[in-house]
């Protein structure tokens, strides 16, 4: 099943290419920027084929911008997926582009995203400093936002390295409300500064800045936002020893963050433990605990091991608080586990990193030693070629020489073929006589039993009209119309009218299979351009039942009213049907 979802993908990305490069001679760059749409968080492959196909199209064009700008997307969507090997692929092919210096912000916002990447999705810190390093060189430095986005992420880094005032001491400086930046901007800076004094069990400087970003996420009118600042305040309320009150906003907002910022749920949880730990109800405390440590499918993860560290220490003193020793030692021993688990994890992380951009190198250096040695036999083919060429030129003489002798002597047996095709052609004009004539034998045989018919109920309707027998008249005006019937639905008839536009019926048939052979005679009509009247007259029918019957057919056909007639679609459908018949 997934190879064949491989296969259906791949077929997909191949036309895709084809079809953008081959639809337009110079493909519009408004096509590839389309393609390069973020979709946030999006790990599904359609992201991944997108980015493939607005990659390809740019290197045909020769768009280096774009191209860097395709690298640069999947080198994000790698990193969201957690594979380092992959994002590691792109970003050398980024990173080893001459041209990034030419794309400056484009290069900042691509270390800026790496290293959001390397911190959230691998925790690896470290790395991540360096490529906000790397980020901050590129950045422009009139341009506030840039320098602001990347101090943020710097003190979310030393948040998780625990160097709170590292943090505070990063941040402080842009926080008046004088400067200029943007909403979303602004609530990053803030939120981060607020958590920042959060995990020095700084309330009373926490506090105030949650209650600006809060009301920065009511002006964007961002739910998500919003509920993510008021866990935050549930912590606040605790640090201020309000702890009934963290108590009913942790409760109040436990529904409304499953619905729009389930991920926050976990911080909440932990919150709510706190502060019913500090009014001494350590049953809600530890089963809240619990709820924060358990990741739970479709809406939260695990926690980090730096979080979970954490989380597992307060839970073993709960667990002392409430005498249950043994869970408590249990709980300790796991924390103990997480701790050797997250070293060994970090140093993994490193090395990973590090392996995968050794190998990467590794196979660009194969990559050129290949190209040397195509370069060295393509020089060793070229003069194979001059050989060859000589040998060619020797070689065709003689052949054309041979081959004049040969015509020559073909010449009379040509002629002999000449007539022998003139006598088939003559035997297949005959046979198409033939098939006329059989086809005019058809009808008027056809036609014969028809008058034999007619004259048999004129004859019965004389008798009757003499006899006045009502009933017999009825009898044969029922007759009649089943005579009218089977002549309207005569077979050689319909035939004969399908004759006339055999590519078209073919093409109609082969769109639209639902339409039956009654809907297609319609069809025909119109094309004939027969009025409603005349049509009735032919068929033997009533002008509602000819109406009826166009509309089914342009029904069963799915053409909207207001875009273009049957009569214009059947015309094109013809047109459509000869240019198909000449090629």
């Amino acid at each position: 099943m997934k190879i064949n979802i491989y296969i259906g993908h791949t077929i997909l990305f191949i036309f895709s290419i084809f079809s953008v490069l081959f639809a337009q001679e110079q493909p519009n760059t408004k096509v590839i920027d389309s393609l390069l749409i973020y979709r946030a968080n999006d790990t599904t492959e359609a992201p991944y084929y997108k980015y493939k196909t607005a990659l390809e199209i740019s290197k045909h064009i020769g768009d280096k911008r774009r191209e860097l700008k395709s690298y640069f997307r999947l080198m994000y969507y790698f990193g969201n997926k957690k594979n380092l090997d992959s994002m590691m692929h792109y970003a050398y092919y980024f990173e080893n582009s001459e041209y990034q210096n030419k794309y400056r912000n484009l290069a900042y916002f691509y270390y800026y995203y790496k290293a959001n990447s390397l911190v959230y999705n691998f925790e690896m810190i470290e790395q991540s400093l360096l490529e906000l390093e790397k980020a901050y060189s590129y950045s422009d430095e009139s341009n506030m936002i840039d320098g602001i986005r990347i101090k943020t992420n710097l003190a979310y880094s030393y948040i998780s390295k625990k160097q709170y005032d590292k943090a505070i001491e990063t941040l402080k400086p842009y926080t008046p409300d004088s400067i200029k930046v943007t909403p979303r901007v602004k609530f990053g800076l803030l939120s981060t500064l607020a958590q920042a004094y959060q995990c020095k069990k700084d309330g009373k400087n926490s506090y105030p800045l949650n209650l600006k970003t809060l009301k920065i996420a009511k002006q964007l009118k961002d739910t998500t936002k919003i509920f993510f600042i008021k866990s935050f305040l549930v912590h606040d309320y605790h640090l201020q020893g309000k702890h009934n009150k963290a108590i009913d906003s942790g409760l109040q907002i436990i529904n409304h963050l499953k619905k729009y910022n389930p991920v926050m749920l976990q911080a909440n949880y932990y919150n709510l433990s706190l502060a019913y730990d500090a009014i001494d109800q350590t049953d809600k405390a530890i089963f809240y605990m619990n709820e924060a440590i358990a990741p739970k499918k479709g809406l939260y993860e695990a926690m980090s091991d730096h979080n979970l560290e954490e989380s597992l220490d307060y839970l073993a003193k709960f667990y002392t608080k409430n005498k249950k020793y043994k869970r408590a030692n249990l709980t300790l021993c796991q924390k103990s586990d997480i701790i050797s688990n997250a070293r060994a994890k970090e140093q993994k992380a490193f090395t990973d990193y590090y392996d995968v951009k050794i190998r990467i190198i590794d196979q660009e250096k194969e990559k050129e030693k290949i190209q040397s040695e195509k370069k060295i036999l393509t020089l060793q083919n070229n003069k194979q070629k001059q050989y060859i060429l000589m040998l060619s030129i020797g070689f065709t003489c003689l052949l054309l020489i041979f081959s004049i002798l040969w015509v020559y002597s073909k010449y009379f047996k040509s002629k002999e073929k000449i007539k022998a095709l003139e006598n088939k052609e003559r035997e297949i004009l005959k046979n198409h006589i033939q098939v006329r004539e059989t086809e005019l034998s058809m009808l008027a045989t056809n036609k014969a039993k028809l008058l034999s018919e007619l004259s048999e109920i004129k004859k019965e309707l004389s008798g009757a009209i003499k006899e006045n027998d009502k009933s017999k008249i009825h009898t044969i005006e029922k007759d009649m119309n089943s005579f009218l019937v089977k002549l309207a639905n005569d077979n050689v008839f319909s035939k004969r009218l399908e004759s006339q536009y055999p590519d078209m019926v073919m093409v109609l048939k082969d769109l639209h299979p639902q339409l039956s052979q009654n809907d297609i005679r319609h069809c025909i009509l119109i094309k004939l351009g027969l009025s409603l009247k005349e049509s009735a007259q032919l068929m033997h029918v009533g002008i509602g039942a000819i109406k009826m019957g166009r509309n089914r057919a342009r029904t069963k056909i799915n053409l909207p009213a207001e875009t273009t007639t049957l009569k214009q679609y059947l015309d094109k459908i013809s047109e459509d049907a000869l240019i198909y018949d000449k090629e």
